[in-house]
């Protein structure tokens, strides 16, 4: 076909077979071109310096920039050398090739083509080729990608990567491509497919790839002969959703076909089909399958059913017509992990003319999520298909909580047309009620309404608003009367505002007057307040995005009480006032309390937080601020440590300054606490004279001095503390103590002279010294106390203890026992002495090196007192609660020494019989509780097996008994306690006279009653047992066997 060339102009030279074009301009529909040219005919060559000017851009582009530097070279080529090419969208450069290029009288050859954009990561590299043969060119080439960033044209593909192969010529071609995107998550995908085409088709074929963990098959066709048409099929199989809704891991096998066609000034239409194989959704079975029409540009489901274990949903029609859906759920964790309860929802919405109508219903029972519970809950909503779309809204929630916050019910009511409707809410609990109603109408834009009431009541009286307000909302402006909200008592609140959106700016104002702040108790937990506050807020918001907020908040009769373990603690405030002006760069704020008995507190704050949209601290900004006063403490300390510590006083002085920047504070200051006392109960110790001067010099908090009285003694110290990011990162410190009071409690009191360094981390203590201990009175029970379980009884119910987090530790401390160190317990009677290098490398890991020595003891049990005559505990590295035993306790009789040799550890000793001149063991026992030997007396016998138990390890105390029955010829020897009192201790001896009969005789110790016994079996299973004493019976049994 002719070309239309508008213009041509230029210096056209001819010279030895070179042309040469200088200021070209050549114009033409559409666009213009200018620049030079120069052709080479006897020297082949080819320079070119184009511009082409499009006048309308084309996909963005309006400028193209072609350079090329051809020469002459040997065969085959003709011409060699580079040619670039810039698309511009106005100054910017969007694309950029550069490549070699090869020419010969049949072929053109691109090679080490580069194609890049500027500004914009990755880029295209590669080679191509075009052939003239006789009938049509044939082209090939090969492409590889490498990071191409295309996140603005399709917003997932910012890292793609792969490789395109084409061959043929411009009646059919075919090729194949690999494209891979490398990314996390769902992101990440490989796609490969070979393809073949002609001028009217375009067909992929075994299309395969990887995406969401699992792979994609299948093939695509698009054809354009008459319309444009496009197939394809694809099969999915172990897709992971997890990848795009973590919460939904699972297994997907899914089909997937259809067809889509374009007809030419008409609407398309179309056809598409799922279904799900066999899937699973977080563990459960999923189904379902869909089919969808797109006919006159209208999307139709045909059919759209998934169900799986708990769950099922169902969707069918069109948006003109009517589309229907239902969803159900048994068990709502199946949406959202950590949600409770079950819902169903169903409704139906229909389009006509760009306006939606339609209705839905929801119910759900036992809910549960983002911290909102509701026992029940029940929606109705509807739009009708008529003049100004009626609506009607009706949500009621039944026994609901969103953290503190408790209600028995929540009703919302609205009703109405979009120009004229009403709405109204009701909130109840026992304990409190509100309510509320407005009226409005959306026209031009603009919705404005009245807030006709707000009430309320709770147990601090009702409150109510006193007249309606007007509310106005549009996107240009938004406008608020005056709320003006009274209760009981001069109570008073009101709040208005106006301002405009585009930009934003406006103003408010909130005002209030003897506020009863009790009626916060209601959301508070152990803590009661009370009081009155009186305040004004106001503030502005500028066009240029500043904002001046200022405010005064002061309380009147205040105070703060908490009661632990019916002990009442409180703070009473005589007055309160917080002033905060908000200007400029700063943020400036100002406190001071005044205690009704306690002191006073005064602190001020300038914050670099510029008052300005949108709000972002200025962490560089300079830093001010203040805290002083003087408070005397009054058991305040037992609301923070309550059980800990009680009864606590004294006075605190401190004086802290704050400088520097956010980022990089610099605190300073001094904190003194004086004549404070506190009594311990854990520990049964009243501390007094308790001094403490600390001061603080940037990240450094120094304890220049620690002092204390508990009884007689004294405990001082010193440290340091070091902050990093506010923060303790490293500590140091002393600790000196003489005859310091540790425990004073009715079964141990304890005086320590402690002499220690320690320094650490938050992750390591490491800490050096000695511990005197002057003073250990240890008094406990008698011998025999209460049973205690063994490590392996589980106790139902009972609550497990935590396992706290170690330390690491470094603590090697020498433990060393003073002149006055008795232990009168368990029998024993005895003073002790000895030191014990104690080093603990974590709480589970403690151990001991040294020795504990008797220096003077005796030890009784049930009447016999035995001289503790060699008595060491050897701590030798080992467990600090296991140390190995050399006790040995003896009773002399005359010429005879007789006791027990207690050896071992303290968690198995062994406990044996010992005597000088060698002796029985039954005649040991004998001289220890008798003083003599054994004789025939069956009732010493008894005794002396009562003291076996005692005294003995359990299985030589069971061959002791054994020896004793032999040697006095009964078959029972026993000692029952009565109702576990030793007190009514009754001995009791027996003897069978035959199988069936059994008869025995018991004496009580210290009252001196008597018992007789007789048992006779006749028959397999029946007994009779006759007892004759200071109570006498018959009793009658009949015995049941269990195999």
């Amino acid at each position: 076909q002719p070309v239309r060339i508008d213009s041509f102009q230029g210096d056209l030279l001819f010279s030895l077979g070179t042309i040469l074009v200088r200021d070209l301009s050549l114009r033409m529909p559409g666009f213009q071109a200018s620049g030079s040219l120069l052709a080479g005919f006897q020297r082949p060559a080819l320079r070119a310096d184009l511009q082409v000017i499009a006048w309308k851009p084309v996909s963005g582009v309006d400028r193209i920039e072609i350079t090329t530097d051809l020469a002459g070279t040997e065969a085959p080529a003709q011409l060699d050398g580079s040619i670039e090419t810039t698309l511009f969208s106005g100054t910017a450069r969007i694309v950029r090739l550069q490549a070699g290029l090869a020419v010969t009288n049949s072929s053109l050859r691109l090679r080490s083509a580069v194609l890049s954009r500027p500004g914009r990561r990755g880029r295209v590299t590669g080679q191509a080729e075009l052939v003239f043969g006789a009938e049509s060119p044939v082209f090939q080439g090969d492409l590889a990608l490498a990071g191409i960033d295309l996140s603005r044209e399709v917003p997932f593909l910012n890292d793609l990567n792969g490789s395109i192969s084409i061959s043929g010529n411009q009646q059919e071609y075919e090729g194949s491509f690999v494209l891979e995107q490398k990314d996390r998550g769902w992101k990440a995908g490989r796609l490969e497919a070979g393809f073949r085409g002609t001028t009217s088709s375009l067909a992929l074929t075994a299309i395969n790839g990887n995406w969401f963990e699992g792979t994609l098959r299948g093939s695509a066709r698009m054809n354009w002969k008459k319309l444009l048409t496009i197939s394809a099929s694809l099969r999915a199989r172990n897709m992971n959703p997890a990848h795009i809704a973590p919460a939904w891991p699972g297994t997907i096998n899914m089909d997937l076909d259809g067809t889509v066609r374009l007809p030419q000034n008409r609407q398309p239409r179309g056809r598409l089909s799922l279904r799900l194989l066999k899937s699973r959704i977080r563990g459960e079975a999923l189904r379902g399958d869909a089919a969808a029409r797109l006919d006159q540009g209208t999307i139709a489901l045909d059919r759209m059913v998934f169900e799986g274990t708990g769950f099922h949903g169902k969707a069918e029609g069109d948006l003109a017509r009517g589309f229907d859906f239902s969803v159900g759920l048994s068990d709502l964790s199946l949406l959202k992990p950590g949600a409770a309860g079950r819902a169903r929802m169903e409704g139906r919405v229909r389009k006509k003319e760009g306006a939606y109508s339609g209705s839905v219903t929801l119910h759900g029972r036992r809910l549960a999520m983002n911290g909102v519970k509701a026992g029940s809950l029940d929606l109705r909503a509807r739009i009708e298909d008529r003049e100004g779309f009626p609506f009607s809204l009706k949500l009621s929630l039944q026994n609901g909580a969103y953290d503190l916050v408790r209600f028995d019910s929540l009703a919302l009511d609205a009703a109405g047309s979009l120009r004229d409707h009403r709405v109204s809410a009701a909130l109840r609990s026992s304990i409190y009620e509100i309510a509320a109603s407005l009226a409005g109408s959306w026209q031009e834009k603009t919705w404005q309404g009245t807030i006709l009431r707000f009430s309320g009541s709770d147990p601090e009286g009702v409150w109510k608003t006193t007249e309606p307000a007007s509310l106005i909302i549009s996107r240009t402006r938004f406008s608020l009367s005056p709320v003006v909200l009274t209760g009981k008592g001069g109570e008073l609140v009101r709040l208005q505002g106006s301002g405009e959106t585009g930009p934003l700016s406006g103003s408010f104002a909130l005002d209030w007057r003897e506020l009863n702040i009790a009626r916060l108790n209601e959301w508070l937990t152990g803590l009661t307040v009370h009081g009155f506050t009186s305040g004004r807020i106001t503030g502005k918001v500028l066009p240029d995005g500043l904002l001046e907020v200022s405010g005064n908040v002061d309380l009147s009769k205040g105070g703060i009480s908490r009661t632990i373990r019916g002990l009442e603690v409180k703070a009473e405030l005589r007055k309160a006032d917080l002033a905060l002006h908000w200007r400029g760069e700063v943020l400036e704020g100002k406190l001071s309390l005044v205690f009704a008995e306690q002191g006073r507190i005064d602190a001020n704050l300038q914050a670099p937080l510029p008052a300005r949209l949108p709000i972002a601290l200025n962490r560089d900004g300079p830093l001010r601020g203040a805290l002083s006063g003087r408070v005397r403490e009054m058991g305040l300390l037992s609301l923070l440590f309550p059980g800990l510590v009680q009864k606590t006083r004294g006075q605190l002085d401190l004086d802290l300054r704050i400088g520097g920047t956010w980022s990089a504070p610099s605190p300073r200051g001094t904190l003194r606490l004086g004549n404070a006392a506190a009594y311990f109960p854990a520990a049964g110790i009243h501390v007094t004279d308790i001094l403490l001067d600390a001061g603080m010099e940037g990240s450094t908090i120094r304890i220049a001095s620690f002092k204390a009285r508990s009884g007689k003694g004294s405990l001082q110290g010193k440290g340091a503390v070091f902050l990093e990011g506010w923060l303790p990162a490293r500590y140091e410190g002393s600790l000196e103590g003489e005859r310091f009071q540790a425990m004073f409690l009715p079964q141990m009191r304890l005086q320590v002279s402690p002499k220690i360094e320690f320094e650490g981390t938050p992750k390591k203590l490491t800490a050096k010294g000695e511990v005197r201990v002057p003073e250990l009175l240890v008094y406990g029970p008698p011998a025999e106390g209460p049973i205690e379980p063994s490590e392996d009884v589980v106790i139902v119910g009972g609550q497990k203890e935590e396992t706290a987090a170690r330390m690491a530790m470094e603590i090697d401390i020498r433990v060393i026992l003073g002149d006055r160190v008795i232990v009168k317990a368990e029998g024993v009677d005895a003073s002790l002495g000895g030191e014990v290098l104690l080093t603990i490398r974590s709480l589970q890991e403690m151990t001991g090196k040294g020795e504990i020595k008797v220096i003077k003891g005796r030890y009784g049990i049930y009447g016999v007192s035995l001289d503790i005559t060699r008595g060491r505990l050897f701590f030798a590295g080992g467990a600090i609660g296991n140390p190995t035993l050399d006790i040995l306790a003896l009773k002399t009789v005359n010429e005879v020494k007789a006791g027990v040799l207690v050896s071992g550890t303290l968690q198995r000793p062994v406990v044996k019989l010992y005597s000088e001149p060698a002796l029985p063991e039954t005649d040991i026992l004998a001289y220890i509780v008798l003083g003599h030997p054994l004789g025939q007396d069956q009732e010493q016998g008894a005794l002396l097996m009562r003291a076996a138990a005692a005294l003995l390890s359990a299985g030589q105390s069971v061959a002791l008994q054994d020896q004793i029955k032999n040697r006095l010829g009964l078959d029972t020897i026993d000692i029952e306690s009565g109702k576990g009192e030793v007190s009514r201790s009754l001995v009791t001896i027996g003897k069978y006279l035959s199988r069936r009969l059994y008869i025995s005789y018991g004496y009580a110790l210290f009252t001196g009653e008597s018992l007789f016994r007789l048992r006779y079996r006749f028959g397999r299973n029946w007994e009779l047992e006759s007892r004759s004493g200071a109570t006498s019976g018959v009793d009658l049994y009949y015995t049941i066997q269990f195999d």
